[in-house]
C-alpha cells in the first residue's frame, strides 16, 4: 500500500516511522498550503502536518496557524478527494476554546466533506516528560508519543479504508499529572488555572469528556442485580458526563415483572428529555461515536436480524420492524406515554419483552401520538447485538448488547 504522510520530520512521524512504511513529506517536500502538485498516486494519505504552537497561535502566529491547519487541509482534502483520508487531529478539538483548537476543529469538518475518512483525535508528549510540572486538573486519553505511533500505525493498516467515522486515539482517561509521573517520578503537581494567569493562553481541564446534559444514564433492576448495573454504570460514564446517572432498584422478581416496569415505571425515575437504558450485558463502549442527530428520534436501539419465522418483528399491520432492542435510546415522551395512557400490558406470541413491546407490536400506539422511531440505516451505527448484512462493515457501534460475535471482547459485568 502506497501511504503519503505528511508532517514528516515531526516527532509523531519520527516515532511512526518505526512501525509503518510511507513517503514521510515534510514541508520542504510539499507545502500543502499552495496548489497540490505531486503526480504520484496513493492509496491513502495520512494528514499529520499540523501549526501545534499554541501560544505563538494566540498573537503573532494565528495567520500561520489558520494557513497550515485550515486552508492547508482544505487543499489536501480536494486534491485527494478520491483518496482514502486519515487526518489526525488534537483532543483539543472537543471544546475549541483557543485559536490553535479552533483550527484543528475547523479542519475536522472539512475532512467530514471526504467521502472516505477518519478523523483521530489524540495526544502525545515526549518521552520522558520534558516538563517540571504537570496539571492535577486536566484529563487526557493520550500518552507519551512512542505509544501514540505505535497504536496509529495498527489503526492506519486495520482501517478499512470505507467507514467514515471519528475516534479518539489514546490509552484511557487520565490526568497529566499521572501520565507525567510515569517516566518522570519527581514532577510537581501545578493546575491550568496557574498556567492560564501565567500565559494568557486559553486550554481547556476536560477535553476528552463529551457532555450530554439532556440523557440520563441508568439501569433498572432488581438489588440483587445492583452491583452489576453500577459497573456498566461507571464504565458508561468515564468518558461522558451524563445530566443524570442512575442505578434504579426495583421490586421485581421474574423478567416478566422486570420488563413491565421498563415500559411503565423507568420514565418516573427520569428527569431529563432522554434516557439510555443500559445493562449489565450491553453499555457505552465507544463514546466517541456519539452522534447529536440521534436526539430528533424518540426511540433508536439496535438493530434486529431478519426474521426465520413467520411472526417474529412483525408489527400489527405484519410489517417487519427491525429497530430495537433494550439497550437503547429513548425520549421522556415515549417512556412516559404508556401509563399515561393506559396503555394494555400484555404479552405477544408468548413472551413480555418490552423492547418487542415498544418497538414492535405496540408501535402504532407510540406513532399515533407523535413518537418517532429511527430507520435502520440509523440504528447500525449506534449499536449492535447481532451481527447482520447491514453492519458487517461497521467495526464499532457506540453501545452493544450481548457478548457474541464481534461483541465478545468487550468487558462483561455480568459475571
Amino acid at each position: 500500500m502506497k501511504i503519503l504522510i505528511t508532517g514528516g520530520d515531526g516527532k509523531l512521524a519520527t516515532e511512526l516511522k518505526k512501525h509503518l512504511k510511507g513517503d514521510y513529506l515534510n514541508r520542504e517536500d510539499l507545502d500543502f498550503t499552495q496548489s497540490i502538485k505531486l503526480e504520484k498516486k496513493y492509496d491513502l494519505i495520512v494528514h499529520m502536518g499540523a501549526y501545534t504552537n499554541v501560544k505563538l497561535a494566540e498573537h503573532e502566529g494565528r495567520d500561520d496557524c489558520f494557513n497550515v491547519n485550515v486552508y492547508g487541509t482544505f487543499n489536501l482534502v480536494r486534491h485527494y478527494k478520491d483518496t482514502p483520508f486519515i487526518f489526525i487531529s488534537t483532543e483539543y478539538a472537543h471544546q475549541p476554546i483557543g485559536v490553535y483548537a479552533l483550527t484543528k476543529k475547523l479542519g475536522e469538518e472539512i475532512v467530514k466533506t471526504h467521502p472516505n475518512h477518519l478523523i483521530l483525535r489524540t495526544l502525545f508528549k515526549p518521552n520522558p516528560f520534558p516538563f517540571p510540572k504537570a496539571y492535577i486538573d486536566q484529563y487526557t486519553q493520550g500518552d507519551y508519543v512512542d505509544v501514540i505511533a505505535a497504536l496509529l500505525a495498527k489503526i492506519i493498516l486495520d482501517w478499512d479504508r470505507k467507514t467514515s467515522s471519528l475516534e479518539y486515539l489514546g490509552t484511557g482517561r487520565k490526568t497529566m499529572f499521572e501520565l507525567a509521573k510515569r517516566t518522570r517520578p519527581n514532577v510537581e503537581p501545578n493546575s491550568v488555572e496557574d498556567y492560564i494567569k501565567e500565559t494568557g493562553t486559553p486550554i481547556p481541564k476536560d477535553y476528552d469528556k463529551m457532555k450530554l446534559p439532556n440523557v440520563t444514564l441508568c439501569c433498572i433492576g432488581s438489588e440483587k442485580y445492583k452491583a452489576q448495573q453500577q459497573k456498566a454504570l461507571d464504565y458508561s460514564s468515564k468518558d461522558i458526563e451524563f445530566g443524570e446517572v442512575k442505578n434504579i432498584i426495583v421490586d421485581t422478581n421474574t423478567i416478566d415483572e422486570w420488563n413491565r416496569a421498563v415500559v411503565f415505571d423507568l420514565g418516573d425515575h427520569v428527569n431529563t428529555e432522554f434516557a439510555l437504558l443500559i445493562h449489565p450485558d450491553g453499555f457505552v463502549v465507544h463514546p466517541e461515536l456519539w452522534n447529536d442527530e440521534w436526539l430528533q428520534y424518540d426511540f433508536i436501539g439496535s438493530p434486529f436480524p431478519t426474521p426465520k419465522d413467520n411472526f417474529s418483528y412483525r408489527d400489527v399491520n405484519g410489517v417487519i420492524q427491525r429497530v430495537g432492542n433494550s439497550v437503547s435510546l429513548r425520549s421522556k415522551k415515549l417512556l412516559d406515554l404508556p401509563k399515561k395512557i393506559g396503555m394494555e400490558w400484555k404479552a405477544f406470541h408468548g413472551f413480555y419483552n418490552e423492547d418487542g413491546y415498544v418497538s414492535v407490536n405496540m408501535r402504532h400506539v407510540f406513532e399515533e401520538h407523535g413518537c418517532i422511531f429511527a430507520p435502520l440505516e440509523v440504528a447500525k451505527y449506534f449499536g449492535r447485538e447481532s451481527e447482520i448484512a447491514e453492519n458487517k462493515d461497521i467495526q464499532k457501534t457506540f453501545v452493544f448488547h450481548k457478548h457474541q460475535g464481534r461483541n465478545k471482547n468487550y468487558p462483561n459485568f455480568e459475571k
